[in-house]
């Protein structure tokens, strides 16, 4: 062997070793663990959420503070509307049976002559109500970004001298998704009420009490006809009158009070209301992994495997009254997962996309004080991620 061909055979097996050196640092070196760290999205979540019909109170004003009780508790206690009462006289007058007082006050537009009164105590009363809660704007995302990290670990492999490798890795995910005022919805709320103004009238029916406002009638000592009625009443209403002899009323005359009823109107109130919520989720992932080595640069693989997760959201809601509330709900979830994804590897780096579909999962139920509905839970979700493997 000449010179030439020595130094040419030692150079090609020289660099025959160093090959064969650099593939087996390269094989050994590329350690069965591997931990990675990307960015992460949930698709298709959605908010099936609607605002509670709350219970609104009617805006209408009662008169003098009536119900149709109150109006009826001041006719049996004879207290009457526009100042009008019969009371006791706590006395007794000479000449008067016990069965009449001359402590009495009745407004002069009760009367309707002939001695006879109706004197009323009005009321109002909510005979109906109907709600109707308009949206006028409603949104949902379906989108939720999130951070993922994982770990990894080879199981088995095939052969891995040969060129096109494959092999099973199983690997554990966490990862974290959040997306702020995912769910936001504004609308008016309104009350309608079937309103009664009705009246409690009392019969009073005394002819011998308004005996003394006849002009005719006056003759008493120190009385004129223009001394009744006073202040637009009829009655002295006092106990202890200066009038020895004031009009007396029969307490008999005073009749049983009776619902007279009246008209019927409808009285509208409404508020608007705002309602916002956020929504985070907490997974986690423990899949098989089998995987196949197109090139030693690039990988392909399926998984599949289990899901735990847990939900949490949070909402707000306010109104044009004053009114405000914020609730949490929170939610665990078991599912299955399985997906494909891709890895093209650098050394001991590498960047791989993968596609995460969820089955089985269970929508997350809303059921608050002011919503309800539920949560659509992403059913599917991709991540882009760096990994570096030991």
């Amino acid at each position: 062997m000449n010179k030439n061909m020595f130094v040419f055979t030692s150079l090609v097996l020289s660099a025959g070793v160093v090959f064969a050196e650099s593939e087996t640092e390269e094989r050994e070196t590329f350690g069965k663990w591997r931990i990675g760290v990307g960015a992460a999205f949930n698709c298709g979540v959605s908010a099936n959420l609607r605002a509670r019909q709350l219970p609104a109170p009617s805006m209408y004003a009662i008169p003098f503070g009536s119900t149709k009780q109150d109006a009826l508790n001041r006719a049996l206690s004879h207290q009457f509307d526009g100042g009008g009462y019969v009371a006791d006289d706590g006395r007794r007058v000479e000449g008067l049976p016990g069965d009449v007082t001359e402590n009495w006050k009745l407004p002069v537009s009760t009367y309707r002559g002939n001695g006879h009164f109706d004197v009323p105590n009005a009321y109002e009363e909510v005979i109906g109500s109907t709600f109707a809660n308009d949206y006028r704007d409603g949104s949902d995302s379906g989108m939720q970004y999130g951070i993922s990290l994982e770990l990894s670990r080879e199981l088995w492999i095939h052969d891995e001298k040969d060129e096109h490798r494959w092999g099973v890795d199983f690997a554990a995910a966490f990862s974290y998704f959040f997306r702020r005022n995912f769910y936001n919805a504004s609308g008016i709320y309104t009350r309608t009420d079937s309103v009664r103004n009705g009246n409690i009238v009392t019969p009073i029916d005394d002819c011998s009490a308004m005996g003394e406002y006849d002009p005719a009638a006056v003759g008493y000592p120190g009385e004129t006809a223009t001394d009744f009625p006073v202040g637009g009443m009829y009655g002295h209403g006092n106990a202890s009158t200066p009038y020895f002899y004031a009009p007396a009323l029969n307490w008999s005359a005073i009749g049983t009070p009776y619902d007279a009823g009246g008209p019927v109107g409808a009285v509208s109130s409404s508020y608007a209301y705002n309602a916002n919520g956020d929504y985070r989720e907490l997974e986690m992932l423990f899949m098989v992994r089998p995987w196949y080595e197109i090139t030693d640069w690039w990988r392909v693989f399926a998984q599949i495997g289990l899901g735990v997760s847990w939900g949490k959201f949070e909402s707000s809601f306010s109104t044009s009254s004053g009114y405000s509330c914020s609730e949490d709900f929170a939610q665990w979830d078991c599912y299955g997962v399985a997906g494909l994804g891709t890895a093209f590897r650098y050394k001991r780096f590498d960047i791989s996309i993968d596609v995460l579909g969820r089955f089985l999962r269970d929508d997350f139920a809303v059921d608050g004080r002011n919503l309800k509905g539920t949560i659509d839970r992403a059913n599917w979700g991709f991540r882009v991620m760096l990994g570096y493997s030991f």
